[in-house]
Formats: C-alpha cells, structure tokens, sequence
C-alpha cells in the first residue's frame, strides 16, 4: 500500500523508479486477489464456511487493519502476510488487539468467526 509509506516520504514516483531499475517488481497476483498462500484445511462450520473461506474474508481485513497502524504495526503487518492460514490469523488476533480499534478488532474476529479478544 504506497498510503501507508507517505510518513517515510516515499511517493508513487520513487516505487516506479525502483521497478524500473529492477530493485522491485510488479506483483504478479490481480488488483483484489489475495498474495497469501491459501490454507490447506478444510474444516466446515454448522454455517457450512470453511477455514478457507473464513481465512480468505479474514485475511484482507487484518492486512488493511496493520496497514493503517503505520510503522507502529509494521512487525504485525508481516507477520498477518506471513500467515499460512486460518489458525495463524486466529493465533495473531490478540496481538492485533492490543494496538488496533476494538471496532476493527471486532470486525476481524467476526471473519475469523471468534469471539474478540
């Protein structure tokens, strides 16, 4: 997200020219789809939503919900893009907790399908 980089004063200028010269690289997922490994479970809910499906609602949130906590969640930013599937974003609900809105806290939970912390 070039919004959450405006602090450190880099621009949309700065991201071409380090694409240009190679240092970065255009991502190669579409605008909308998720970069994140998908989940290898399966496990369904009486709603009949999987971890799957709840790890792919969830997965966008917890990235927007760091994001917009700047350098202050940037450790917690990488680790919600390191997660490998619904039970590490569950495991890194209550770390998000402590630093996001309880208004966005809960939104996350109620993807995940847990209550919030």
């Amino acid at each position: 997200m070039l919004s959450s980089t405006v602090g450190l004063g880099v621009t949309q200028a700065d991201i071409l020219d380090l694409v240009e010269k190679e240092f970065l690289q255009a991502p190669v997922a579409q605008a909308g789809a998720s970069a994140a490994p998908a989940p290898a479970t399966e496990n369904k809910t009486p709603s009949g939503e999987s971890d799957v499906d709840r790890y792919k609602k969830a997965y966008p949130i917890a990235i927007r919900i760091t994001a917009a906590l700047g350098l202050r969640g940037f450790r917690l930013n990488l680790a919600v893009e390191g997660a490998g599937g619904y039970d590490d974003l569950v495991a890194l609900l209550p770390a998000i907790a402590k630093s996001a809105p309880s208004a966005a806290v809960k939104e996350l939970a109620q993807a995940l399908g847990v209550p919030p912390p």
